[in-house]
């Protein structure tokens, strides 16, 4: 679909219009590639649109037919290449198998292509023969990609005497360039000013600010009339910070299999600077687990959180770490409503990253959306944010919500997902959020203050600082949060917002607070908080 404008269509008319996609410096770190729709292989009648995916690997059900495979192996031989499933996924306990595209044979082979194998597959099998198979999508929580938090990694580092207005954009990984100072805004890809005025400090863009009241007091748990409410947050984990280090465990298990991503050296909320050079110039995502949690801590101080990183440092997310991990957190669940060992509540899942699907209806190949359907079942919220591109254009997983157009609905026996677009300050909708039916609610998004690592304090100086009878004078510090807090902007702090208001609700409810945790007392209590505070039927 065109993302061209209708002239006679006014300024800041939010419209379905194609957002930019990565560079190809972040997609060959995964093997992806961008969908091109004016040289996709087609099926006749079919529309598709961009979107970005790894290249040699298709999803598809662990417990797909021998027929079904055979086809599948077929489409891949009829291209020169077979596919071979990963055993890593042989024990995950929701079905999902990531398959990888390997050369058949000894001879040279242009690199695989799993958009092609799957197209070719498609025009072999019957009708539904190949549902629950799909591609490997990327996922991103960064902006400049397909951006959730709307802003710059870099700040401008300004002369001693003429502060500079804008931000540097961030720097791709691998870019070797040392940051110059930035003497002007750089156009977001839009040319929208509007837009772009969200990435400069002083208009809702990153910068570190003083909180001077209390931390939100937190109960005891004897004064509390159930157990606490549990909020699991799936983004790039969390740092260090006085309200969160005894109310945030990280590190989660299944069976004494780590959950979600566990490299070492490579967390970006302990070091700030781990994408491109070494300049010590913040990365745009670094915080950003930080800043959900404490969103919740504000919203509901009596939570504990689940802090489970997906998200890589550069803001990706491959679609089957997500649903291995949510399929794992799932089986938690599960475990702790039928009195099994080892499991564990989740009331509220938070999600803020997302893609955009080629084609009309991403439950075509509903990976994502099974697993997410299996948390409602089990009673579990799942809140997910709704982009930052200022469009109408569904990105999942947040348009996996009940559309108010009905053409996505809520089922009685499940939680419906709960997707968020931001406000301004003023509750107008943020310029940069996503919109459209699919959109179910609305929070602060903009300007909003939470907590940043106390570990961060980046490269960049004070305009001015001098020595003066003793004491040091500078003027602020712009990528110093040693101070513990930050004003940021974006959907992804609507969603935790929100979530946070569910999980304090939950709490409160009219049961006595959070008494059983059987599957139809779950389901039945969330959807009431829905109702209650959100007006979500479903």
């Amino acid at each position: 679909m065109s993302s061209q404008v209708p002239a006679e269509q006014p300024l800041g008319l939010l419209r379905d219009i194609d957002p930019p996609l990565p560079s190809m410096d972040i997609l060959s770190g995964y093997g992806a590639k961008i969908l091109d729709p004016l040289q996709a292989v087609t099926l006749p009648g079919q529309a598709v649109r961009n979107t970005a995916y790894v290249a040699d690997r298709l999803l598809i059900p662990a417990s797909v037919p021998d027929a079904t495979w055979g086809l599948l192996q077929r489409a891949a031989a009829e291209q020169g290449y077979r596919l071979e499933l990963d055993e890593a996924d042989a024990d995950r306990p929701l079905g999902v198998r990531r398959t990888r595209i390997v050369p058949a044979g000894d001879r040279p082979t242009v690199p695989p292509d799993a958009w092609t194998i799957l197209q070719w597959a498609r025009s072999l099998a019957a009708p539904d023969e190949l549902t629950g198979v799909g591609l490997d999508h990327l996922l991103f929580a960064s902006v400049g990609v397909i951006g959730v938090p709307y802003h710059s990694s870099r700040q401008p580092q300004q002369a001693a005497a003429t502060p500079q207005p804008e931000a540097q954009p961030p720097a791709a990984p691998g870019d070797a360039a040392s940051p110059p100072p930035a003497p002007a805004p750089t156009p977001p890809a839009r040319d929208d000013a509007a837009f772009a005025s969200y990435v400069r400090q002083g208009s809702g863009g990153r910068q570190p600010v003083i909180w001077s009241g209390p931390a939100p007091h937190r109960r005891s748990d004897d004064s509390l009339p159930g157990r606490r409410p549990v909020v699991a947050i799936l983004d790039n984990g969390c740092g260090r910070h006085p309200w969160l280090d005894y109310t945030v465990r990280a590190n989660l298990s299944l069976d004494g299999r780590p959950i979600g991503l566990t490299l070492a050296g490579f967390d970006p909320e302990i070091s700030g600077d781990l994408i491109g050079p070494l300049d010590d110039y913040s990365d745009a995502v670094a915080g950003h687990g930080t800043f959900m949690a404490g969103l919740v801590r504000i919203a509901c101080p009596d939570a504990d959180i689940l802090a489970i990183r997906v998200v890589n440092p550069d803001g990706v997310v491959v679609e089957s770490d997500l649903i291995a991990a949510l399929g794992d957190l799932a089986e938690l669940v599960r475990r702790n409503s039928e009195g099994e060992p080892g499991g564990r509540p989740i009331d509220v899942l938070v999600l803020s990253m997302g893609y955009y699907h080629e084609t009309p209806d991403a439950a075509a190949d509903p990976a994502l959306a099974w697993v997410l359907d299996e948390l409602g079942r089990l009673g579990v919220i799942v809140v997910a944010a709704a982009g930052n591109d200022a469009t109408t254009r569904p990105m999942y997983p947040a348009a996996f919500a009940p559309w108010a157009t009905g053409d996505r609905t809520a089922y009685p026996d499940r939680v419906p997902l709960v997707s968020v677009g931001a406000l301004n300050p003023d509750a107008t909708d943020a310029w940069f959020s996503n919109g459209g039916p699919w959109v179910s609610a609305w929070a602060a998004g903009a300007s909003v203050v939470s907590t940043m690592p106390d570990t961060f304090h980046g490269g960049l100086t004070p305009v001015s600082t001098s020595d003066n009878f003793g004491r040091r004078r500078s003027t602020i510090d712009p990528d110093d949060y040693r101070c513990g807090f930050a004003v940021w902007s974006g959907t992804s702090f609507a969603a935790p917002t929100v979530a946070g208001r569910l999980a304090d609700e939950l709490l409160r409810g009219d049961d006595g607070g959070l008494q059983a945790d059987d599957v139809p007392a779950a389901v039945e209590r969330a959807r009431r908080v829905l109702d209650q505070c959100l007006g979500l039927a479903g």
